[in-house]
């Protein structure tokens, strides 16, 4: 008797299997923090602080670096609201991409698109004085 057909059917039966263990592990459907942003793209999540970084890209020439609390550090009970935490930390962005963080000196690193004079930028920013400093640029 030969095994040729076990392969297949092992492997059938395998995919089947991990099909039933993973179907009650399928996250719910995200529900909205907040609403009403301007075409919000790249993020950076501050972990420790439970703050999200975002960059709105609209309108051109005022693109801004926002940041917003997650729970549980908001809509929770005795907790504001998300959106109702929405802080600008800098504008003036033209078509900001992207953000990162580096939470240990409290500084964002943003991307733009199309600074006036440049193909793009690198941006850093200061996240408690909100002094903004181009880095680079004709990316």
């Amino acid at each position: 008797m030969t095994c040729t057909k076990f392969p297949g059917r092992f492997l059938w039966l395998v995919s089947l299997l991990l099909l039933l263990i993973s179907h009650p592990l399928v996250a719910a459907p995200a529900s909205p923090i907040a609403a009403g942003l301007n075409a919000a793209v790249g993020t950076a999540l501050d972990d420790i602080q439970n703050q999200l970084y975002f960059v709105e890209y609209n309108p051109a020439g005022n693109g801004a670096l926002k940041r917003i609390d997650v729970p549980p550090r908001c809509d929770m009970p005795a907790t504001p609201a998300c959106d109702t935490t929405i802080v600008t930390i800098a504008d003036g962005f033209h078509h900001p991409e992207d953000v990162a963080l580096d939470i240990a000196s409290m500084t964002a690193y943003v991307t733009t698109r199309d600074d006036p004079g440049t193909s793009g930028a690198l941006w850093r920013v200061d996240v408690t004085s909100s002094v903004k400093s181009m880095v680079t640029f004709n990316l």
